[in-house]
């Protein structure tokens, strides 16, 4: 396996790890009492609203990456595309 097999590697399981992480991160009792809101019981609930949209953003960023990274591949070649993301510290 190359170190480009494994850079493609990690690129699928971090993309099901995000959309897995937020979700997740939901029901953390934390993240709960930071940002939801108190019941009647007094337990902490993230509001449904917040939910959906930040499920929705994961999803937004991800069609406006892919086609980001659909136009570098053809203009730099997969290769390029894959070790230049890889390589910038945002990522």
């Amino acid at each position: 396996m190359t170190s480009i097999d494994r850079i493609e590697l990690m690129n699928s399981i971090m993309e099901g790890f995000d959309l897995v992480l937020l979700s997740s991160l939901f029901a953390q009792p934390q993240f709960q009492r930071k940002y939801g809101v108190q019941l009647a019981d007094g337990s902490y609930t993230i509001e449904s609203r917040w939910q959906i949209g930040l499920n929705l953003a994961v999803q937004a960023g991800s069609i406006i990456g892919l086609l980001g990274n659909g136009w570098a591949s053809e203009r730099f070649g997969y290769r390029k595309t894959i070790l230049g993301a890889v390589s910038h510290p945002w990522m």
